[in-house]
C-alpha cells in the first residue's frame, strides 16, 4: 500500500502579538500543504491600509489554495490564477497602472507548497525547504550582497563604541540599505535577463513559468519540511529550528552571522520576523 504524508509538526507565529499583523501563512488542507511569506512593504503603505501589503498578498493566495476546485491543478495554472487575482485587486484599488511601473508598491509573496494530488514541491521566492535531508535555501543574491553592506556599517558602529542595543534601537542601518533594497526590485521577475541579481516572486506580473521550481516527490522520499525565512536555518525538527532561532537571538542580536540577514532581533519580541514551519512525514 502506498504511504501518504502526514503533518507531524506545524507552527505559525508573528513578530507582533496581534495575529492580523502576521504576514506569514500556513496552508494545510487536502490539496496543498505549505508556507507563504508575504513581503514587508518598501513602498507606499497607504495603498493597502489598514492591512499591510504582505498580509493582503498572503490572504489572496490562501483564498485560492483553500478552494477545493483548485486542488487538482498544476503549478502553472495555479500561478496564473494567483496572477489574475492580484491584477484584479490592483484594478479594484485603481493602482494597476501605478504598480505596473513602480515595483516597489506591488504586493509580493514567496511560497513553497506540496501539491498532494500532483505529488510535487512547488517553490517560488525565498522560502526554504528540506526533502529528506537535502536543504534547499533560496536566498536572493541581492540579499547576500546588501547584507554585507549592512554588516560593514554595523561593525563600524561597534568599532566606534556603540552598543548592540543602541544600534538596534536606531533606524540608521535600515535607512542605509533601503535604497539598495529598492534597487534590487528592478531585477524582480525580469524577462530574458540573465543577471545574477535576478529573482522571482509572486506579484501579479510573474510570467516566466519555467522559473517555478518543481520537484517530483518519488516513493522513496519519507519527509518534507517547509519554512519561511523567519528561521535563520531550517532544521529537521520544529524544536531544533526554534532552539537555533533563540540561540541567534541571545548570542547575535544584530544577526551578523546570519547569511543574507537584513534585519536585527527586536529585543521586545525575541525574533526578527514572522515565521512559519510545517513538517510532513510518511
Amino acid at each position: 500500500m502506498k504511504k501518504t504524508f502526514q503533518v507531524i509538526d506545524s507552527f505559525l507565529k508573528g513578530k507582533d502579538e496581534a495575529p492580523e499583523k502576521c504576514e506569514d501563512f500556513l496552508i494545510i488542507n487536502d490539496g496543498f500543504i505549505g508556507v507563504i511569506d508575504g513581503a514587508t512593504a518598501k513602498g507606499n503603505p497607504l495603498f493597502y491600509e489598514p492591512k499591510t501589503s504582505g498580509r493582503i498578498a498572503g490572504e489572496l493566495i490562501c483564498s485560492i489554495l483553500e478552494n477545493s476546485k483548485n486542488w487538482n491543478l498544476d503549478a502553472a495554472t495555479i500561478i496564473d490564477i494567483i496572477n489574475k487575482e492580484f491584477i484584479c485587486f490592483y484594478k479594484n484599488k485603481n493602482i494597476f497602472e501605478h504598480v505596473s511601473l513602480h515595483i516597489v508598491d506591488r504586493l509580493i509573496a514567496s511560497m513553497v507548497l506540496f501539491s498532494i494530488n500532483k505529488n510535487q514541491i512547488w517553490s517560488i521566492g525565498d522560502c526554504q525547504f528540506i526533502i529528506d535531508n537535502k536543504i534547499y535555501n533560496n536566498q536572493k543574491y541581492s540579499d547576500l550582497a546588501i547584507s554585507e553592506v549592512r554588516n560593514l556599517f554595523v561593525l563600524s558602529l561597534i568599532n566606534q563604541g556603540y552598543s548592540a542595543e543602541e544600534i538596534n534601537n536606531s533606524t540608521e542601518t535600515r535607512e542605509l540599505i533601503l535604497p539598495f533594497l529598492k534597487s534590487a526590485l528592478l531585477f524582480q521577475n525580469k524577462k530574458n535577463n540573465f543577471s545574477k541579481f535576478d529573482y522571482y516572486v509572486i506579484d501579479g506580473f510573474f510570467s516566466d513559468l519555467k522559473k517555478i521550481k518543481i520537484i517530483n516527490i518519488n516513493n522513496n522520499i519519507s519527509q518534507i519540511i517547509m519554512a519561511t525565512d523567519g528561521y535563520p536555518q531550517i532544521k529537521l525538527t520544529l524544536e531544533e529550528s526554534e532552539i537555533y532561532l533563540q540561540h541567534i537571538c541571545e548570542n547575535d542580536p544584530l544577526l551578523l552571522t546570519v547569511s543574507g540577514a537584513l534585519k536585527m532581533i527586536d529585543g521586545n519580541r525575541g525574533c526578527y520576523d514572522d515565521r512559519a514551519y510545517v513538517k510532513l512525514k510518511k
